[in-house]
């Protein structure tokens, strides 16, 4: 009888009262997987965000291993188009190091899904820099500020919220491709990568955007102030002091650099050119680069410390360019009445002795020149007849402690026989961030107290 419905059924194309109960069965079989796929999608998800945040409490603690195992079983459970890869990058990057290794993990996002993401591409461009490998870094940069400016153009002007935090992602970007090009020393292009995300968030305090500018700016100035060009370095200037206001990781740094006071600086030296003013006394000097350092001393703390150094070519550059800027400082200080000139000697010997004292409760070290090679002490005695002042700059990675100004005797027979008393600046060449004119100053005005008899 059932074979003899069935079979109407099929002929008539009609419903039997069996037929509702297989379709149910038949969708149910067939939705089962989907389900049961979505919901252990969605436990997978949970578990690898709990392991997330497991994974920041860790870095908090400094116990970054243990962060980058919760991130790897974050990865194993759920990839999230490369984010929990991108995390363990992070941790290489920023607080192990080590960009290099990084890379490895950033790379292994990029197959996960992480070629669309900002995030990704972003901390890619910035390992890339720190290894310098800056064509990769340029192109991993292009590639997420691309993408960010895409994503920012595809949200909605009412959806403020997802507007914000899309322009989030072209600021940072753009903020680090700045700082990229600062250390490349590209100033020029590292302040106009920061100018295009201040015309799109006016007055924005995002740290990498105020970063990238702020040192550009300062670096600019000083170079444009060494070179004579007065107004350019006071405009320079004038743009680092404006970061003050906007930017509170900044600001305690800038107050000690004082960007208004060296843009007055820069004006003043410019009134005084202005006014065909000569100068009437030269400070005269001769400048000597120590190439190598290795200690090995004690500390007053009966702490040993070993440390090995050399001055390199970036070390001789800014030391060189601070000495210019001092120069400028000093012509606008006087009202144009007091200039300095220096000669330059770079000394292929090593430093080995190091003096260590206490001075205004903190510990100050300055290599022993007397401990130095024969042709070294013959270069300081020659020098000596003819400057008032001698500055020595040596290699104090991992040493330094201070820089030193007043006055010294010289060695001619080391230990025996001293020149007269001259001005003395000792100067650790690794002491070389934009901030350093002010030390420069400092100790320089040290070398004049001595030279005058002022304790």
């Amino acid at each position: 009888m059932f074979f003899k419905v069935f079979r109407h059924s099929r002929i008539k194309n009609a419903l039997t009262p069996l037929t509702p109960i297989f379709l149910l069965l038949s969708a149910a079989l067939f939705i089962a997987p989907f389900f049961s796929a979505s919901l252990y999608a969605n436990q997978n998800w949970q578990k690898a965000s709990e392991l997330n945040q497991k994974a920041d409490r860790l870095i908090a603690q400094n116990r970054f291993d243990e962060a980058l195992q919760a991130f790897a079983g974050a990865e194993r459970l759920w990839s999230d188009s490369g984010f929990y890869a991108t995390r363990q990058g992070n941790v290489y990057l920023w607080h192990k190091k080590d960009p290099a290794a990084a890379l490895q993990h950033y790379d292994r996002a990029l197959t996960q899904g992480g070629d669309r993401s900002v995030f990704t591409l972003r901390e890619r461009g910035i390992a890339f820099c720190q290894i310098e490998r800056y064509d990769d870094s340029e192109k991993a940069f292009q590639s997420a500020l691309q993408l960010a400016e895409q994503n920012l153009a595809a949200v909605p002007a009412h959806q403020a919220k997802e507007r914000t935090g899309a322009l989030d992602e072209v600021l940072y970007t753009l903020g680090y491709a700045s700082i990229c090009k600062r250390d490349q020393k590209r100033y020029t292009e590292a302040v106009a990568l920061a100018d295009r995300g201040f015309a799109l968030r006016p007055n924005s305090d995002n740290f990498a955007l105020n970063e990238g500018k702020v040192h550009s700016e300062i670096w600019l100035a000083h170079a444009a102030f060494a070179a004579g060009r007065y107004e350019e370095a006071a405009a320079h200037y004038r743009e680092a002091e404006g970061v003050i206001e906007r930017s509170k990781p900044h600001r305690d740094w800038l107050k000690a650099f004082n960007p208004r006071f060296h843009r007055e600086l820069a004006e003043q030296r410019l009134a005084v050119e202005r006014q065909g003013i000569k100068p009437q006394y030269v400070h005269r000097m001769h400048v000597f680069f120590l190439k190598k350092a290795r200690f090995d001393f004690k500390d007053l703390n009966g702490k040993q410390v070993v440390a090995s150094d050399e001055i390199n070519a970036d070390d001789r550059e800014k030391a060189t360019l601070f000495l210019q800027v001092l120069k400028r400082q000093l012509e606008a200080m006087s009202g144009g009445r007091l200039t300095i000139e220096y000669d330059i000697t770079a000394l292929d010997v090593t430093v080995t002795e190091m003096s260590v004292t206490a001075w205004g409760g903190q510990e100050s070290r300055a290599p022993i020149l007397d401990a130095l090679p024969d042709e070294a002490a013959d270069a300081y005695c020659d020098a000596a007849r003819s400057v008032d002042t001698i500055w020595t700059f040596w290699p104090g990675r991992g040493s330094a402690t201070t820089a030193n100004g007043g006055a010294l005797t010289y060695p001619c027979v080391p230990f025996q026989l001293s020149t007269p008393l001259r001005g003395y600046v000792s100067f650790p060449a690794n002491w070389n961030a934009p901030d350093a004119t002010v030390v420069y100053l400092h100790e320089f005005f040290h070398n004049i107290e001595a030279m005058s008899g002022i304790n």
